[in-house]
């Protein structure tokens, strides 16, 4: 994949859009019949590309999002 295809396809991935419409152009994430790549050592991977899904409940919960800037708090 070239440069500006990878960056386009990090851009949406990173914002969990599949698909942005401009009135001259479309770019779409899609599926291909095979993975293009397979991952054989995740811990190589960076964090910053990488997402990360956390449960913490109680206490430690409401602080940790109280600590948070606003935009970034979801309702439960």
């Amino acid at each position: 994949m070239d440069e500006g295809k990878w960056q386009s396809s990090r851009d949406l991935l990173s914002r969990d859009l599949k698909k942005v419409e401009g009135q001259e152009f479309t770019l779409r994430i899609q599926k291909n019949s095979q993975d293009s790549v397979k991952v054989t050592d995740e811990e190589a991977i960076p964090t910053a590309y990488r997402r990360i899904e956390a449960r913490i409940d109680g206490v430690l919960g409401e602080t940790v999002l109280s600590l948070l800037p606003e935009d970034l708090r979801q309702n439960p």
